[in-house]
C-alpha cells in the first residue's frame, strides 16, 4: 500500500491540507478495495477477481487516453523494468487476495504496512541508498512488530498471513523498480499494462474456476478495479500537494479503516498481538518517512 514518493520529479505544490485529504481518501479507498476483495473471495476465485479488476482498470485508462488525460507509451529502454514491476506487483496482488480468504482484514493490513520498512532495507541492499544506523534500527523494530503479528499466543503461523507477508515483499520489490523507472514512464502507462496483464493472464485461467456472477456480484467485481484505479490517482495528487513528511504518516490510517471495516462486515476484533505489532510497524514506518525527508548533513571539510 505504501509507496515511495510517487510524485518524484513532479511539480511541487504547497497545499498540505489538500495533500492530507487526498492521501487519507486514497488510503480509505484502498482499505475498501481490500475489504471488497475479501468479501468477493468468499464467492469467486482469486483469478476471476483479478481478471475483473484488470478489465475495469483497462477500460478506465482507455477512457482517460481518449480524454487526453493519459498516455501509454513506454520507452524501449525501460520496457524490461516495467515488465518486472508488473510481475512483482501482480504477485503481490495475488498473494494479498489469496491470504485475505483466511486472514482478518486488520491483520492483513498490518502485514502490508511492513512494505515501507522492507523497502528501506531493499533500497540499501539493491540500490545502494545510504541508510544510517537509526533507520536500520527502525527496520529492526518494524520486523519485530511483524514477528509479534505472525506469532500469536499459540506460536503457530497462519499460512494466509505468511502469504500476505510474501506479498508485501513482492510489493516492496515493485516499489524499488518504481524508483528505478522514475518519471521516464507515466504512471497511467504502468497502471494500464499492469491491469492488462491481470486481464490477459488471470482471464485465461478464469474458465478453469469460473462462477457466473449475478447482477450484484458483477457490479462489485467491476467496482473493485474502479476503486483501486481512483485511489492511485488520489495518492499521486496527495504527494504532489504536500511534502512526503506531511502526508506519509496518514497512510497508516489504513489500520483504523481496516479494523472498522473488518468489525462492521465480519465482526472481526483484532487480537492484542495485532495492535502491539501494528504499533511497532507504524512507529518504525513513520520514523523512516521522517528520516528520509531530512536534508543530508553537510560534509565537513578535511
Amino acid at each position: 500500500m505504501a509507496q515511495l514518493n510517487p510524485a518524484a520529479g513532479a511539480a511541487a505544490e504547497d497545499r498540505p491540507l489538500a495533500g492530507i485529504v487526498f492521501v487519507t481518501a486514497a488510503v480509505f479507498a484502498l482499505s475498501l478495495q481490500d475489504a471488497l476483495a475479501k468479501f468477493l473471495g468468499e464467492q469467486f476465485a482469486v483469478v476471476q477477481i483479478l481478471a475483473f479488476r484488470g478489465l475495469s482498470g483497462v477500460l478506465l485508462t482507455l477512457l482517460a487516453v481518449l480524454a487526453g488525460l493519459a498516455v501509454l507509451r513506454v520507452p524501449r529502454s525501460h520496457r524490461l523494468l516495467v515488465a518486472l514491476r508488473i510481475l512483482f506487483a501482480g504477485a503481490a496482488a495475488m498473494a494479498l487476495y489469496t491470504g485475505l480468504r483466511t486472514v482478518p482484514l486488520a491483520e492483513a493490513t498490518v502485514l502490508l504496512l511492513t512494505a515501507p520498512v522492507i523497502i528501506t532495507g531493499l533500497a540499501a541492499l539493491l540500490l545502494g541508498d545510504r541508510v544510517g544506523w537509526r533507520r536500520w534500527c527502525a527496520v529492526a523494530v518494524g520486523f519485530a512488530g511483524c514477528v509479534v503479528v505472525l506469532w500469536p499466543g499459540d506460536l503457530q503461523i497462519e499460512p494466509g498471513a505468511a502469504i500476505i507477508l510474501g506479498g508485501a515483499l513482492c510489493w516492496s520489490l515493485a516499489a524499488i523498480l518504481t524508483r528505478r523507472i522514475g518519471t521516464a514512464v507515466p504512471v497511467t502507462a504502468q497502471l494500464f499494462y499492469l491491469n492488462l496483464a491481470f486481464l490477459a493472464v488471470c482471464g485465461a485461467a478464469t474458465p478453469f474456476d469460473w462462477r457466473t456472477p449475478d447482477g450484484e456480484g458483477l457490479l462489485l467485481l467491476l467496482l473493485l478495479g474502479g476503486i483501486g484505479f481512483a485511489s492511485q490517482f488520489a495518492i499521486l495528487h496527495g504527494y504532489r500537494c504536500a511534502s512526503p513528511a506531511v502526508v506519509a504518516p496518514f497512510e497508516y490510517t489504513a489500520l483504523l479503516w481496516s479494523a472498522l471495516l473488518g468489525y462492521l462486515v465480519w465482526g472481526e476484533i483484532p487480537a492484542s498481538n495485532v495492535w502491539i505489532g501494528g504499533a511497532l510497524i507504524v512507529g518504525a514506518g513513520v520514523y523512516i518517512a521522517h528520516r528520509e525527508t531530512r536534508p543530508a548533513p553537510p560534509v565537513r571539510p578535511r
